[in-house]
């Protein structure tokens, strides 16, 4: 293998890895939002489900 596809090789390898560590770091930040979400969500979802069991108790 020559100096040039060497290096040309290296640099393609080298730019493969950016893109995927760009593709990793956009999908944290979506894990991270989706995170936020489901603890916005929790505290409603956990008091309407203690409606809905005490609702459903009474005969």
């Amino acid at each position: 293998m020559g100096t040039t596809t060497l290096a040309r090789a290296t640099a393609e390898v080298a730019a493969d890895l950016r893109t995927k560590e760009e593709a990793l770091h956009a999908l944290e930040e979506q894990l991270v939002r989706l995170q936020l979400r489901v603890l916005r969500l929790k505290p409603p979802l956990v008091h309407l489900q203690c409606q809905l069991s005490s609702s459903s108790a009474t005969p």
